[in-house]
């Protein structure tokens, strides 16, 4: 079946025990493709590939619907050992400290290997402030709610997929920042139109209210 490039989201990727096959119940390991209306599918995207559907097993203790904006993980970098809970805490340890486990269990060669993103703070420089406004950028680990920013340097090599990065485990942009009169009002609004763009739930929570 052929989708418009607008209505799928590809190269995505499981580690595991979050999906399985719809026919078969069976755990899946690899990449999957979403389409618009939330389904997803085996295959980094539906040319040439039989549509296996993938479901969510019914012990599945939870997706990322049920964590949006008041139930995300604010990580202020990859490895934040102290990030925020607005909300049940208790069970998105649960799910984390599963994630992390199967993490270990099957990537862990790969991490060694490729690196993670860095993280970044950025500043705007006097050029920056002149003209009113700056590129940010900033990365997402596909199957999670963490959020860090990240260099141009660390921008390009994932959005140019080099080999020495995880490329396939996060997924990154690029921003405008507004440094005007109205940048408060402006930042917002381009923060919450890349997260519906982009389905990165509670991205608008990870600045906290700083968008100066």
């Amino acid at each position: 079946m052929y989708y418009p490039k607008s209505q799928i989201k590809t190269n995505l990727y499981t580690n595991g025990r979050e999906y399985v096959i719809k026919n078969t119940t069976q755990d899946y390991i690899g990449f999957y493709y979403q389409t618009s209306n939330g389904k997803l599918y085996i295959g980094k995207n539906p040319q040439g590939q039989e549509q296996t559907e993938l479901v969510i097993p019914k012990d599945a203790p939870a997706t990322a619907e049920d964590y949006k904006d008041d139930k995300v993980r604010i990580a202020l970098f990859d490895s934040d050992p102290d990030p925020v809970f607005s909300v049940d805490e208790e069970l998105f340890n649960g799910i984390a400290i599963v994630e992390y486990t199967n993490l270990l269990g099957k990537d862990t060669l790969n991490l060694e290997t490729r690196s993670t993103p860095p993280p970044y703070h950025s500043q705007p420089t006097t050029i920056d402030i002149n003209n009113g406004e700056y590129q940010r950028y900033f990365s997402k680990k596909t199957n999670e709610l963490i959020y860090i920013e990240i260099s141009i340097e660390t921008y390009l090599s994932f959005s140019n997929g080099d080999p020495k990065f995880a490329t396939d485990l996060y997924e990154v942009i690029s921003l405008p920042w507004s440094l005007g009169g109205n940048a408060k009002s402006i930042n917002r609004n381009i923060v919450t139109l890349v997260e519906k763009d982009n389905n990165w739930y509670g991205f608008s929570s990870y600045f906290r209210g700083n968008f100066g």
